[in-house]
């Protein structure tokens, strides 16, 4: 994969503002890195965003999202404790035996594996479309028992990189803790997926959700007619009710 994808060091790297664009970073780079993480403090350490967009704004999950093309789905595991082989296997249930990489995180030990993994796709994929992939790929690893950290839904999420800070390595600065794996076969193909089949009943799902809150909407406004007739009363808890989703009023308090 020869196209370059952009990159950074640091939480707080942004060009936005300025007329510069970022550094870029190619695929192989990332390979490389795999089998020798680099040794960066955290607050420093190098990520990339897997889109060939680069602009100042690049960073905005607006400007991935109208402009974006991505050549690699992502996942980043923070719970569960799994080990690489059951990560390997659960991908490969759902995309087949393809290209990918997988290397553990800088908070990463023997005791408590967290994981990212890079899943190279074979064409690419819009801003637009990229959070319903990786939502989808999420929903079929939570169903083999592999949680995804769920931000990475969003096109301009950073993905940190192969990387063991020297305070979690020993005195001969080998890690303590760090394990890879890059299986090289053919890209995966969206085309006739599981993660297509999912996205769609995704959808489904969204219009089946969407269809029954305008049904519910419309309960309440027939019902308010037949309690206050024609006129334009109503009372405060109908018109509150009507202008406030429960789902929005949970998240607010």
């Amino acid at each position: 994969m020869s196209k370059t994808f952009i990159t950074g060091f640091g939480a707080y790297d942004t060009k936005t503002g300025t007329a510069e664009n970022y550094r870029e970073i190619t695929f192989l780079d990332v390979v490389k890195m795999a089998e020798t993480p680099s040794s960066k403090p955290k607050e420093k350490a190098q990520w990339a965003i897997f889109s060939t967009h680069n602009h100042p704004e690049a960073r905005s999950h607006d400007q991935q999202r109208e402009h974006g093309q991505f050549l690699t789905l992502a996942g980043d595991i923070d719970t569960g404790n799994p080990n690489k082989r059951q990560v390997i296997e659960a991908i490969e249930t759902i995309c087949g035996q393809c290209s990918m990489i997988i290397y553990s995180t800088s908070g990463s030990s023997e005791e408590n594996k967290k994981w990212r993994f890079l899943l190279p796709v074979n064409k690419p994929i819009s801003g637009a479309q990229y959070a319903n992939h990786q939502k989808a790929l999420f929903d079929l690893l939570a169903e083999q028992g592999i949680e995804c950290d769920r931000a990475l839904t969003r096109p301009g999420q950073p993905i940190y990189l192969p990387n063991v800070p020297m305070d979690k390595r020993n005195v001969a600065a080998i890690p303590h803790f760090y394990e890879y794996e890059i299986i090289r076969r053919s890209v995966f193909k969206l085309e006739g997926s599981k993660i297509s089949e999912r996205e769609y009943q995704n959808q489904a799902a969204d219009i089946e959700a969407q269809a029954m809150a305008l049904k519910a909407a419309q309960r309440r406004t027939e019902a308010r007619r037949e309690r206050f007739g024609d006129n334009d009363e109503q009372s405060v808890v109908d018109a509150f009710n009507e202008r406030h989703a429960i789902e929005d009023l949970l998240i607010k308090y």
